[in-house]
């Protein structure tokens, strides 16, 4: 009997050591399935960073854009306020006499 019941010790040693192995391997598979996540959820951090980045700078450069826009209607009223600035009388003789008579070429045959 001694022989029965140590081989039945056995075996349930066996089953116990081949249960620890299983719970072992489930671990590991589950701890290589976290690890696996945090790298994927690294890297969707790292392309949303990337998409931010990639905004604030489409972002500065449409501001830079309207800057510069608003700079050349800036300059462009400005232009056209010199064009139409009120004038005196005499000043504005002078320019029509100007206008014409350097149109007005005298030539030598």
């Amino acid at each position: 009997m001694d022989g029965s019941r140590s081989v039945e010790e056995l075996t349930r040693l066996l089953e116990e050591a081949e249960q620890r192995v299983k719970e072992e391997q489930q671990c590991a598979k589950r701890e290589q399935q976290c690890a696996e996540e945090a790298a994927r959820e690294r890297e969707e951090e790292r392309q949303r960073a990337e998409r931010e980045r990639q905004r604030a700078k489409e972002a500065e450069r449409e501001r830079q854009e309207e800057r510069q826009r608003a700079e050349r209607e800036r300059q462009r009223a400005e232009a056209l306020e010199q064009q139409t600035h009120p004038t005196t009388l005499n000043k504005y003789i002078a320019a029509c006499h100007s206008l014409i008579f350097f149109s007005f070429n005298i030539e030598w045959n």
